[in-house]
């Protein structure tokens, strides 16, 4: 999910290997991922779009997945005109809701103005984030509008439910199959597939 260290390899793959969800450059492996970037892109843009200009970024360590995420929202203040601020960007120690909630107490307790919308680089973040502003009696969206990454089965049930990018699990396997039985068989396969994403709108974005 958020490409844990695989080491490369200098020699070729003794069996045919296709990842999901995940790239591991060096490794020579095939894959299959989600549009990491424009999730990012879409899931800021719509913030702009509901008339925010001061909008924070949450992610984690540096893993691959998430570092598309944060490019794809940096590139959606760009095609908007928004200057990026480093301020407002904070990364979580690990990707859980306890990183989500001290990544957002961080934020929060910096001096400056506050955001009024956040872009989290996945769901289990934004859960963390989402407890951290209930128990500060900040509102969701009134206060500060929230935006996500991986659509997971949660992200319906939060209070109110959460605005998140979805990316379809059950493509990327269909597609994986697919490449993994041509490559059995001999066939030709394409190295990567990068499939599209859509943004899910919940309340948690909608005022």
């Amino acid at each position: 999910e958020h490409d844990d260290p695989i080491a490369p390899s200098s020699h070729p793959l003794p069996f045919p290997l296709v990842l999901i969800n995940r790239r591991v450059e060096g490794l020579g492996a095939n894959f299959v991922v989600a549009d990491e970037e424009r999730g990012g892109m879409i899931a800021t843009a719509h913030l702009i779009e509901s008339g925010h200009r001061r909008i924070a970024h949450i992610g984690g360590p540096s893993q691959s997945a998430l570092e598309r995420r944060l490019h794809g929202y940096r590139a959606a203040l760009e095609a908007a005109g928004i200057a990026f601020d480093p301020a407002l960007v904070v990364h979580a120690d690990d990707v859980s809701w306890r990183g989500g909630y001290h990544a957002c107490e961080t934020l929060f307790e910096r001096s400056g103005d506050r955001p009024t919308a956040l872009f989290c680089g996945s769901d289990i973040l934004a859960f963390g984030v989402l407890k951290y502003l209930e128990n500060h009696a900040i509102r969701v969206p009134q206060d500060v509008a929230i935006s996500s990454f991986d659509d997971s089965m949660f992200a319906e049930m939060t209070d109110p439910g959460l605005t998140s990018v979805r990316k379809s699990r059950q493509a990327m396997g269909r597609e994986a199959a697919r490449m993994l039985l041509a490559l059995i068989d001999g066939k030709a396969a394409p190295a990567q597939v990068v499939l599209p994403v859509e943004l899910i709108v919940r309340g948690s974005s909608d005022r």
